[in-house]
């Protein structure tokens, strides 16, 4: 986990596997905008897989500092797509 300013960890958003096996996957939507206040299970990005869609919830309380990919750029299980700045996270 990163370090904030403040000392906390920042928590992240990852991909995760969809069981889909090779099947492509890309951020299709952006839900939050960067600097957004999200509370726990927030949907903050949508990930397009096949003709379906999932939304990638916000694993806390906090805000949205980082995205780390861009609408329509490809994704894999794994990777990380963006960093929240807790309030509270377990």
């Amino acid at each position: 986990m990163e370090r904030t300013q403040r000392g906390k960890p920042e928590r992240r958003i990852v991909v995760p596997d969809l069981g889909l096996g090779d099947a492509p996957l890309s951020v299709s939507l952006w839900l939050a905008k960067r600097g957004a206040r999200l509370r726990a299970g927030d949907p903050v990005v949508e990930i397009l897989c096949g003709p379906a869609t999932v939304d990638l919830p916000s694993p806390c309380d906090g805000v949205l500092a980082e995205k780390l990919a861009a609408e329509g750029e490809p994704v894999r299980a794994g990777m990380v797509v963006a960093m929240i700045r807790p309030r509270e996270c377990p």
